[in-house]
């Protein structure tokens, strides 16, 4: 009796948690996803492409750094879990630009998304 009462209220919060936190559509869209679409929905369509990008064209070993996103954010802790093996460091071999329009001297243009959305190269 005291089991079956208590899985009563756990789906109990659990169903309400997702219909009042509307988190239904998202968990929807997620189980419906295949993985690269996941991480495009959860890390958003337009980062998500830069960080694709870099791990298609950055050589084995290289080190990278970011411009454009906040240091510490939930994007710079996502793009670190997908860059792995690639390490984040402060004097990277490769810059990876994310909305903005950043000349860095030392860094040529590497690979090109849009305007905004780009790889620099140490030179």
């Amino acid at each position: 009796g005291l089991i079956v009462l208590w899985v009563i209220l756990w789906v109990n919060f659990i169903a309400r948690d997702l219909l009042k936190g509307k988190k239904l559509k998202d968990y929807t869209v997620l189980v419906k996803s295949n993985a690269e679409e996941k991480h495009a929905y959860v890390y958003g369509d337009k980062f998500f492409e830069l960080l694709k990008l870099a791990k298609k064209n950055l050589p084995d070993g290289a080190e990278y750094k970011f411009l454009g996103i906040k240091e510490f954010s939930l994007e710079s802790r996502r793009s670190i879990y997908y860059m792995y093996p690639f390490l984040e460091s402060n004097t990277p071999d490769y810059i990876l630009v994310y909305n903005g329009k950043t000349q860095v001297p030392g860094f040529r243009m590497f690979k090109k998304l849009t305007n905004d959305r780009f790889i620099l190269k140490r030179y």
